[in-house]
């Protein structure tokens, strides 16, 4: 007897939101805005739900869209440093990659300076 009281609870339909399903486009519209910086919560109102259902349904397009994001913007940085020899980005990428700094140490100039000539030396259109 408890056997049909189980089946019955289940089938029963306790009221509030249809389950949220997720469709290919949902997915690809939370990646899309993960990588674009939204935030979680503006992400879940867009899509109608709750923010703990779009955790739920939605975690590997919330941590891919970020990660990817920061991953082309990094081949884009290095394309410009090191393939197009772009001076500026070249050294923000040391100095943010690298551990150069503005501050002045004399050994340390001169570390950089070597660093510098070398990543040059590796940029063909610097030696022209």
């Amino acid at each position: 007897m408890s056997d049909k009281m189980e089946d019955v609870e289940t089938s029963v339909n306790l009221g509030g939101r249809p389950p949220h399903t997720p469709t290919e486009q949902d997915r690809f519209l939370v990646a899309e805005l993960s990588k674009f910086g939204v935030k979680r919560e503006s992400i879940a109102k867009r899509l109608r739900i709750c923010p703990n259902t779009l955790n739920k349904h939605y975690e590997h397009e919330l941590e891919d869209g970020l990660t990817d994001a920061i991953q082309q913007a990094g081949n884009k940085l290095w394309s410009k440093a090191v393939d197009e020899g772009d001076l500026t980005a070249l050294i923000f990428y040391l100095k943010t990659r690298g551990g150069w700094s503005e501050k002045r140490d004399d050994d340390k100039d001169k570390d950089n300076r070597s660093l510098l000539e070398q990543a040059l030396d590796k940029i063909p259109s610097a030696n022209k």
